[in-house]
């Protein structure tokens, strides 16, 4: 018997349906795992590690009750979720700043958007002789404030002069761009070294 005659026998019917039957098996195995696998069986136990990728989640999936708590940045919110910061304004005249008529007039002033503001004011005033004074007010319009400093006596002697520190406050609220401005007047007495500054009262998340 020839040796080609040997092959020919070896390759016969049950032979090629067994190999058929062995491809099909090897390609689907993960079908008929999933076949025999009942709803809900698979846990995170089951999840290989890294399993899950972004585009693999449905759109919606994560949502904020999902998120643990301080895991997120400021970077991670969205422009309309981050907090704002507040918005602050300072307006500072340094030196002699000339002497009080007696009329309040404006020493500075600061234009603010709408908003709730706390506004603080200082200014020093040099009072010379025994009566000497200075007035200031914080005003919008409205009086916010107002502070008074005058020349006296000291352990029962007359003063030739003084230097005081006059400090205002105010917190108003706006609805549109509202000027507030420190107004002073006086008898014969000198202003100095002012300073106004408004900080936007930001209500925390």
């Amino acid at each position: 018997m020839s040796e080609q005659t040997r092959r020919r026998r070896w390759i016969t019917p049950g032979t090629v349906l067994g190999g058929l039957a062995l491809v099909v098996a090897s390609v689907q195995p993960a079908q008929a795992i999933a076949e025999r696998l009942g709803a809900g069986s698979v846990g995170t136990r089951e999840l290989k590690t890294g399993a899950v990728t972004t585009p693999k989640l449905r759109a919606s999936a994560v949502t904020g009750a999902k998120v643990r708590d301080g895991s997120l940045g400021t970077a991670d919110l969205a422009a309309s979720a981050r907090p704002r910061l507040p918005r602050a304004y300072m307006v500072r005249k340094k030196g002699f700043l000339g002497d009080t008529v007696n009329t309040l007039t404006n020493v500075a002033t600061i234009s603010l958007p709408a908003g709730t503001w706390m506004v603080t004011a200082k200014v020093g005033t040099y009072l010379a002789g025994t009566t000497t004074n200075t007035y200031c007010t914080l005003d919008d319009g409205f009086e916010w404030d107002d502070s008074e400093a005058a020349s006296g006596f000291n352990n029962g002697t007359v003063n030739t002069y003084q230097v005081q520190t006059l400090t205002l406050m105010a917190r108003p609220t706006y609805t549109s761009t509202r000027t507030i401005a420190l107004k002073c007047m006086g008898n014969a007495s000198t202003l100095g070294d002012a300073m106004l500054v408004a900080t936007e009262v930001v209500k925390a998340n």
